[in-house]
């Protein structure tokens, strides 16, 4: 059974999330409770935990509005369709109209732009601790240090 994370929750609701095919390779809209964290989405059947999708790797353009004209999506759900790939995978959602898939999608976007933010402020963190030591190591005059911590903070 999945254990869900303590992570705080961004935003929730009710979603269609278009079934994987299971035995008989029917892929059925099926209605899901979606909850939104700060690095991953997770439905439920009810109370019990059915699956997540983790969106660390993911940027905007992981991140896709289904035309309702789209033949990946298969018929039924709704118009408003999301699709959210993954290295390890694509998962579809409908919503119940278009006011709750531009909220779906703000939400999504804003967590993989602090994803993409921490992930650029974690290698940062790195080039500069290690410039750090060639000037500590005296391989490195102050000047040229300075102009190439500013150089990198801003590209």
């Amino acid at each position: 059974m999945l254990e869900p994370s303590k992570a705080a929750v961004v935003k929730e609701g009710a979603l269609f999330k278009k079934g994987s095919g299971g035995l008989f390779k029917r892929k059925n809209w099926k209605l899901r409770y979606f909850e939104l964290t700060n690095d991953e989405l997770r439905y439920y059947d009810g109370h019990l935990l059915r699956g997540n999708v983790s969106l660390r790797q993911c940027t905007r353009d992981s991140i896709e509005i289904m035309p309702d004209s789209d033949p990946r999506t298969g018929s039924g759900g709704t118009i408003w369709r999301i699709a959210i790939s993954t290295p390890s995978r694509r998962l579809l959602v409908a919503c119940a109209s278009e006011d709750d898939m531009d909220g779906w999608i703000d939400a999504l976007y804003v967590v993989v732009d602090n994803n993409s933010e921490r992930k650029r402020s974690n290698t940062g963190k790195i080039s500069l601790s290690h410039e750090a030591t060639f000037i500590d190591n005296g391989s490195m005059s102050s000047n040229a240090s300075s102009s190439m911590l500013s150089r990198r903070r801003f590209s």
